[in-house]
């Protein structure tokens, strides 16, 4: 029979069986547990459908590629910011170490799974991830050699390989576009408190020819997006059906960002 992979009951087992893995006393000592989101994990699977896939698979997949995610974001704060001065430098390098600790896991959980499918295709995405920021990171000011793939892989990398190790094709490009919209979004209030991220960097030197301010440079990423779910195919529109509540946050959480812009303005 096949699973509701939209049961909110799988979203809570998720989350429980992450916070339990990272549950590590020393690191959450310092720096608290790892957030994890409850619509990053619906729209990993979403991609599954109405697919015949064990649950147990299933959560187990979600939950590595999860993992693997949490790990690059961790290790992403470090390279936005540095070790800085020392008496900062401890907790950055807890940071670290907590970002190897999140990888070992989901080394541990596709071992006891016995899924080398999977294992090869997130090992592969973190590599793709990895380039992708490097390409973004250390382009010229011109913005010559930037690709816009490159951005949707620094933030999307992970979940296509998990899609790519099932061969869940039909649904990847809407849940690529969630993501990387979801991501705009938190980048750009980020960038707002003068902290520069992947995405920024992209659009200062993407835009470096127009003279469009970086503002103006994400809202045109945001609307782009956002224009693909109110005209795009039948599964942006399944995508709205199943998570309007989503949907409905990233309406928010732009008029937010706007907000706030205007009054620093």
């Amino acid at each position: 029979m096949a699973l509701n992979h939209h049961d909110s009951n799988l979203v809570h087992k998720v989350i429980t069986s992450f916070n339990k893995a990272v549950d590590q006393p020393y690191l959450k000592q310092f720096l608290g547990n790892p957030e994890v989101s409850d619509s990053y994990i619906s729209s990993l699977l979403f991609l599954f459908g109405e697919t015949d896939f064990q649950e147990e698979d299933i959560h187990d997949a979600v939950l590595t590629t999860l993992l693997v995610q949490t790990a690059l974001d961790t290790h992403e704060r470090i390279n936005r910011h540095g070790l800085g001065r020392e008496r900062i430098r401890t907790e950055r390098q807890l940071t670290v170490l907590a970002g190897d600790y999140y990888s070992a896991l989901y080394y541990f959980i596709l071992s006891r799974c016995n899924n080398s499918k999977l294992l090869h295709a997130l090992s592969l995405g973190i590599q793709n991830v990895n380039e992708a920021k490097m390409s973004i990171y250390q382009s010229k000011d011109t913005g010559d050699s930037l690709d816009y793939r490159d951005l949707q892989t620094a933030y999307t990398g992970i979940a296509e390989a998990l899609a790519e190790s099932y061969e869940l094709v039909e649904r990847t490009d809407t849940v690529k576009d969630y993501l990387l919209l979801r991501a705009l979004l938190e980048e750009k209030k980020k960038y707002s408190h003068n902290q520069i991220s992947i995405a920024s960097r992209y659009i200062e030197r993407s835009n470096g020819k127009q003279g469009m301010s970086v503002e103006a440079g994400f809202d045109k990423l945001i609307d782009g997006i956002l224009d693909l779910f109110i005209k795009g195919d039948a599964e942006y529109g399944t995508f709205q059906t199943h998570y309007p509540a989503y949907l409905n946050e990233i309406h928010e959480k732009r008029k937010y960002c706007n907000t706030y812009a205007m009054e620093e303005g």
